[in-house]
């Protein structure tokens, strides 16, 4: 395999590959040509070594023999030099050419070698070599024919040439041989020209192909960069947005909001504005970094509708971008932040009223665009209904505070109550299976809550014993249903009571009805209102008319 590849045409070594396809063309056509030297070598080497023979030329039998050997060896010297195998191959077809026209005159074999010499150094060197192997080869015909005529030659190759044709023939032969050289070399050129346009067309092509490649496959790379960008923007957005709805405590939500933006977006700082009660400034309640600490500790605010990014936002409830700082005209100059170069305030609004403003600030120049303030104005809408959820949710927090108070004010009330109707309620229980030790006492209190107000307690003498767990999970159930017990008990009485004093006030509006005086009326009021257990003794005293009470007073 390695040696068919060696002297396969199509494997162009690598140092000729860099030089052009031009050179690559070239590169092909010698290798070709050589393979076919070789491969034809042998029989025109038998061909005319049995001519040579045949009239006794030694001389032309070792000139075959080396051009056998060179044509064999030059197809497996691919690491030689282009121009010196070129010329190698050139020079061997040229002293075929002389053998062939000294010793057998004008022949076909010599109109081929000297034909092929002009064809080969015009196609594999150029049209400059090409002519200057037709002006060779007619100059070696003419000097063979001027060494005939004028004694030049000596005279056993004299008498050869004599033998072949005479001096004007020999040069009406150079002449015929440049014409049909130079046909050859006009083809050639012809050929090379359009070889030449046809691979600059296909290299600017190719070119241009690439080219157009790069800057498709840039603007493929910029257009997928941009927006994985945007959906990292977008996934960051909805898990912030998420993240922010979780927190219920107002300064933990805006201090977690601002650093998650901070971090998602590679910001160089966040902060959260809140308009107060007045709805005069917007005050600073969370930032990010020790600028934005520095600034809470400053109790850091800017008036809404002032010449700075928060107050116009606020104000306008509009967002605001400011691309350059040094040249926006509305901003704010913070000396916490010297190193921001873009900024963009967006305000927070719930059910179209502003609670602040959402401040974020880059070190790059031009960092936001149109997208930024979409997906950030997402953000700061989930911040505005995560304040009015924690809002919400406080005020339900305290609104249930109050109402366990009010129950539990409500259950003692009731109960002290109850008590003073029916007197301490105490009940103890001693267990006469288990053992008695009056040395020690171990004793365990657990209260009895409903609705976490205690209405009592429970004591428990272990001695020197100790609860397991699961005995005092039974224990707490017990006191739980115990507990729900009394309650509902407490409730049944208090609700008989209640039925059993309306039952006696629609006694004694009928008893009333049925009165005719008021010493009768007086009565009936009094035996009821003596009839509560609380009440010892009941009197009720008539106010005089407003003229006595004046004599009474001038007296």
């Amino acid at each position: 395999m390695n040696f068919i590849r060696q002297i396969n045409p199509a494997n162009t070594p690598s140092h000729i590959s860099r030089l052009g396809e031009l050179a690559v063309w070239r590169e092909r056509i010698l290798q070709s040509t050589l393979l076919l030297i070789a491969l034809g070598s042998t029989v025109i080497y038998y061909i005319a070594v049995q001519r040579a023979i045949q009239f006794q030329d030694r001389l032309s039998i070792y000139i075959y023999t080396g051009a056998l050997v060179v044509a064999l060896a030059m197809p497996f010297l691919r690491k030689l030099a282009f121009n010196l195998r070129t010329l190698v191959i050139l020079l061997v077809l040229y002293g075929l050419g002389v053998q062939n026209l000294v010793v057998y005159g004008v022949t076909r074999n010599a109109v081929a070698y000297i034909l092929a010499i002009v064809f080969l150094a015009g196609l594999l060197w150029g049209v400059r070599a090409g002519v200057f192997a037709i002006l060779l080869n007619f100059a070696t015909v003419v000097g063979m024919a001027y060494g005939m005529n004028y004694g030049g030659m000596s005279q056993p190759l004299r008498e050869t040439l004599l033998n072949s044709m005479s001096f004007s023939n020999w040069v009406n032969v150079a002449i015929h041989f440049s014409l049909v050289g130079g046909f050859i070399l006009i083809s050639i050129y012809t050929i090379l020209n359009g070889l030449q346009s046809s691979l600059l067309q296909q290299r600017t092509l190719t070119m241009q192909l690439n080219a157009a490649r790069l800057n498709l496959e840039k603007n493929v790379e910029e257009r997928t960069a941009a927006l994985q960008r945007r959906l990292n923007q977008i996934r960051t957005a909805a898990e912030i947005a998420r993240a922010v709805n979780t927190f219920l405590d107002p300064e933990t939500l805006l201090q977690q909001s601002v650093d998650l933006i901070q971090k998602e977006f590679d910001l160089y700082y966040a902060g959260i504005f809140l308009i107060d009660e007045r709805g005069e400034f917007a005050v600073l309640k969370a930032g990010t970094g020790d600028a934005g600490r520095q600034m809470i500790a400053a109790g850091h605010k800017l008036a809404v509708g002032s010449n700075s990014m928060i107050g116009w936002a606020t104000a306008r409830k509009e967002p605001r971008i400011a691309l350059d700082t040094g040249a926006e005209a509305v901003r704010f100059n913070n000396p916490y932040l010297p190193l921001t170069r873009s900024e963009m305030a967006l305000p927070i609004i719930s059910r179209g009223v502003c609670l602040g403003a959402l401040t974020i600030q880059s070190t790059q120049p031009e960092a936001f665009d149109q997208d930024d303030i979409r997906i950030l104005m997402g953000i700061a809408d989930s911040l505005a209904t995560a304040l009015e959820n924690a809002r919400l949710f406080q005020e339900t927090q305290q609104n249930l505070e109050e109402i366990r108070a009010l129950n539990r004010a409500y259950l003692m009330q009731s109960w002290e109550d109850t008590i003073a109707i029916y007197g301490k309620m105490e009940y103890s229980y001693q267990n006469p299976a288990a053992a008695q030790d009056s040395k020690e006492s171990n004793l365990i209190h657990i209260p009895l809550t409903i609705r976490d107000q205690a209405i009592g307690n429970l004591t428990l003498d272990v001695g020197s014993k100790s609860l397991t767990t699961e005995e005092m999970e039974f224990i707490d159930g017990v006191i739980n249903q115990t507990a729900i017990a009394l309650e509902n008990a407490r409730l049944i009485q208090e609700t008989q009571r209640r039925a059993l004093e309306e039952q006696r006030l629609s006694e004694m509006t009928a008893e009333f009805s049925r009165a005719n005086t008021v010493d009768q009326i007086l009565k009936a009021a009094l035996l009821e209102i003596g009839h509560l257990p609380n009440v010892a003794e009941v009197s009720v005293h008539l106010i005089p008319p407003a003229e006595d009470r004046m004599e009474e007073v001038i007296e």
